[in-house]
């Protein structure tokens, strides 16, 4: 199918927090931490901002970087960030990715994504903090901070935690939230979700989702084997980012009463997929519950916009913010840069990988982004009936017809 060109309005998810702001969500592994508001849009500073091949270094200031003492430093106003980054690039940027030159001890060191208002309903905890709060008229629909450049590895190919972290935090823009109505009692259900509510439950096998996901083996016998661990976005996470059909998610299952096979202690699902208590070969025990879309759907509602009235070409900013009096030339801010490079031209092709070659991800942030693209899986080749001597061999001069699907 052709990838469509339409405005984003996709921005998303969990529940507001009770001063009215962005809830937050973390990395695998690392605990969420508690919700705050950004404050209403006010007037920032330019300050020092500059390009470095496709990466926007901001120098920082008081005004985003909070000077803690002892060389220690947090980020307290991601939407001041936001704005600065509007008073230099225009709103044609569905998302802003910051990482930092030091440890960001704000949120603990996690990485985290503040929950913005999407519009998008049919996923469950629709709601959030205002685009305009963070400098854009309404194409913004991800803040994601990444915290230190250094928490990372070579931010290339191989680098599989680099690429579930980022997987997971520009996820939350839809993800993970949805309940569902079991099918034999009619009851609203929340087995489907684990961590803060805003990942899978551990007893889900949901492909090896990168939001905290596991998939399983059913070996027929009442036990479970753990395959692999948030490596991918999984059928319900194409769905919820409106790339899948309701039709195409296909069957599901979660493990009821799951129990380590040997021990019979029960399975935590909130917190034992994403800490390590699971592991790849791990087994259970328990009672396959079976589900399908059309239950989330009886809970949730449709996914509106529809799959093929969204948008489905991302494009995101990397920012690299750095300590008080650190400028952009200097050679450990540059090293760092160029990481970025690396890592932001990887995320764009595991991006697409990720989305079966239905969605795009554009990171740059001067240079056009390349056009939208058509997935092609066959092409067949045959004379034209109006212009050719319908001899069924294409000769030179006859005209022809080119059929691609």
């Amino acid at each position: 199918m052709f990838s469509k060109l339409v405005s984003a309005a996709a921005l998303i998810v969990a529940l507001l927090s009770s001063a009215g702001g962005p809830a937050l969500a973390g990395a695998p592994r690392d605990r969420h931490p508690g919700a705050r508001a950004p404050a209403l849009a006010h007037a920032v500073s330019p300050g020092v901002v500059t390009q470095v091949g496709q990466i926007v270094v901001m120098e920082g200031d008081a005004e985003i970087v909070t000077d803690l003492g002892g060389d220690d430093y947090s980020i307290d106003a991601m939407e001041n960030i936001g704005m600065r980054f509007f008073l230099t690039y225009p709103d044609e940027f569905d998302g802003i990715a910051v990482f930092t030159t030091f440890p960001d001890l704000a949120q603990g060191g996690a990485a985290y994504a503040l929950i913005l208002n999407s519009g998008v309903s049919g996923v469950g905890g629709e709601g959030g903090a205002a685009p305009q709060a963070f400098g854009s008229a309404g194409r913004l629909i991800s803040m994601i901070n990444m915290n230190d450049v250094n928490n990372y590895g070579a931010m290339d190919a191989t680098d599989g935690y680099f690429h579930s972290v980022f997987g997971q935090e520009f996820g939350h823009t839809w993800l993970s939230f949805m309940e569902f109505i079991d099918p034999a009692t009619q009851v609203r259900s929340s087995e489907l979700l684990g961590r803060d509510g805003a990942h899978w439950s551990a007893i889900f096998d949901s492909g090896a989702s990168v939001m905290d996901g596991w998939s399983y083996i059913d070996n027929g016998d009442g036990t479970f084997t753990a395959r692999s661990y948030a490596d991918r976005y999984g059928p319900l996470d194409l769905y919820a980012m409106g790339v899948y059909a309701a039709a195409e998610v296909g069957p599901m299952f979660i493990i009821r009463d799951a129990r380590y096979q040997g021990s019979g202690a029960a399975v935590d699902p909130v917190n034992d997929g994403w800490s390590g208590a699971i592991g790849p070969g791990t087994v259970l025990t328990g009672e396959r519950f079976d589900l399908d879309i059309a239950d989330i759907v009886a809970a949730e509602g449709p996914r509106t916009p529809a799959w093929d009235e969204d948008n489905e070409d991302f494009r995101i900013a990397f920012l690299l913010i750095t300590r008080h009096g650190e400028r952009a030339d200097e050679p450990q801010v540059m090293e760092r840069v160029a990481k970025l490079e690396v890592g932001r031209v990887a995320w764009e092709h595991t991006h697409r990988e990720w989305t079966m070659n239905r969605s795009t991800m554009c990171t740059d942030v001067s240079a056009p982004c390349p056009l939208a693209f058509a997935e092609i899986d066959t092409i067949e080749v045959s004379e034209d009936p109006e212009g050719a001597d319908r001899d069924g061999i294409i000769e030179p001069g006859e005209r022809i017809r080119v059929a691609a699907t």
